[in-house]
């Protein structure tokens, strides 16, 4: 059976469920390629590629982020080629074209993409964390310290268990350790972690 009937008789017994079902929509299906622009669709797919093909050497489960709508870059005239970069401190992927189109202004570019990974510990969580910790302590943080966020560097595995914190003692500034003592079983080692979180 193709594709086409079963998408039919899918959205028949969506309707005959009193359930309408709406296909996702992709935010890059409109930037793709043209004569004189290298599409964003196509700049990720190739981010893609690259990270599926690393996902399946190291077991990981990376996944490109959608590039910034408003990057504009020319047309290439070989194919795209990926390799790991930094970008902001983080782990990304940069895309590259060597040679463009004859007629653009700019003979080559390089573009990264943000990669994110459903098993990161998100740096949210971690920040929650470290604010909780100093607004039950009010006589050591004070009662108008906040917390700030983890190094944009970053990047840890989802805790199975609750996250700990305790003050550093070693640091001239103040800040908190957030700890976890054990990850999600599918992380590589080590299994813990500890993240420093500054206080202002």
């Amino acid at each position: 059976m193709n594709s086409a009937i079963l998408a039919i008789l899918s959205a028949g017994a969506a309707l005959a469920g009193g359930v309408t079902t709406e296909p996702a929509i992709d935010p890059l299906a409109k930037y793709r390629s043209n004569d004189e622009i290298h599409g964003l669709y196509e700049v990720r797919a190739e981010a893609k590629d690259f990270l599926d093909r690393q996902n399946a050497r190291d077991g990981t489960d990376w996944r490109p982020i959608d590039p910034d709508i408003r990057i504009v870059v020319d047309r290439c005239a070989v194919p795209l080629k990926s390799k790991w970069t930094m970008f902001e401190s983080r782990k990304s992927v940069l895309v590259s074209c060597s040679r463009t189109v004859t007629s653009a202004p700019q003979r080559r570019w390089e573009l990264p993409v943000s990669i994110g990974s459903d098993r990161l510990q998100r740096n949210y969580d971690i920040h929650e964390a470290a604010l909780k910790f100093i607004r039950s302590e009010p006589t050591r943080g004070g009662a108008n310290q906040e917390a700030g966020y983890p190094s944009a560097s970053t990047m840890v595995y989802k805790c199975a268990v609750p996250l700990k914190a305790e003050w550093r003692n070693k640091d001239v500034e103040l800040s908190v350790d957030i700890i976890c003592a054990k990850t999600i079983d599918s992380a590589p080692m080590p299994r813990s972690w500890r993240v420093r979180v500054p206080v202002t």
